[in-house]
């Protein structure tokens, strides 16, 4: 396929690596007890990108069951497309391309100039006149089903594996699309897209394009800790902002560990 360039590999991941990624509502005021969740604020108007406009949306998968063995109702996920799906004599939608976010942030993150001039403009590489863009929203993230819906602490334990799940539901059952041209992702978007040309044995994806780093993680000890001042107390996991006791001691031990770990050469 002649979509990749070594230039456009290198933007993209530099992109990644020095964006920040959250989306981070506005403060509320805690619910009271029993009290139903807020309902969402409304999104604002779609602009358009390359000269096209956003055509945003949401897929419910009924009873999904998450890996944890729990499961919910229904699960919502919400997406953007972008660009004109172009089908075959089957009927089968044959210029379909997805891109994956990071890690707590959302499809959103896509719209920004600095993605949109080098990727979506006439003669680009996702040149919006050629190709059908998705952009999902992964469970616990942006307009998806998340935990600050409502069931904070409670809400399934889910990972990568559910992620891929729901992307393939919406993909092949929400958008009839069962070929991609592309799948591509940032950081936790760049796991997602590697696991799920791995888990689909279908031949979904043509190619795979990530931008993440090969660096093994760490992890500051004393997890359980950790754990406990987020989950422990009078409301276990339903505080706004971030726990009193986490903002000095903890962010202090991060810092003098990475200081430790880049003093080793790790």
């Amino acid at each position: 396929m002649k979509l990749a360039t070594a230039a456009l590999v290198c933007l993209v991941t530099w992109l990644a690596a020095c964006e920040d990624t959250r989306d981070l509502p506005a403060p509320t005021a805690p619910a009271g007890p029993g009290a139903p969740p807020a309902p969402a604020a409304p999104r604002a108007a779609p602009q358009p990108i390359a000269g096209m406009t956003p055509v945003p949306g949401d897929y419910t998968i009924k009873d999904f069951a998450f890996t944890s063995g729990e499961k919910l109702p229904e699960v919502r996920l919400h997406y953007v497309t972008l660009g004109t799906a172009k089908r075959d004599a089957a009927g089968r939608v044959t210029n379909a391309v997805v891109i994956l976010h990071g890690t707590t942030g959302s499809g959103t993150q896509f719209f920004r100039k600095q993605f949109t001039e080098p990727l979506f403009g006439p003669g680009q590489a996702l040149d919006l006149t050629r190709y059908y863009v998705i952009i999902p929203d992964g469970i616990g993230h942006g307009g998806s089903t998340k935990p600050s819906d409502g069931m904070h602490a409670k809400f399934p334990h889910y990972g990568y594996a559910d992620l891929v799940e729901s992307t393939h539901a919406l993909l092949v059952d929400g958008l009839r699309v069962e070929h991609l041209r592309l799948m591509m992702g940032t950081s936790m978007g760049c796991m997602h897209a590697f696991l799920f040309a791995r888990a689909i044995q279908v031949g979904l994806v043509s190619e795979v394009w990530s931008a993440g780093f090969p660096k093994q993680m760490w992890v500051v000890d004393d997890g359980e800790q950790v754990f406990e001042l987020i989950y422990g107390g009078s409301r276990p996991g339903r505080y706004h902002g971030y726990p009193v006791r986490l903002r000095d001691p903890w962010s202090e031990e991060v810092k003098r560990v990475w200081r430790e770990r880049r003093h080793a050469g790790a």
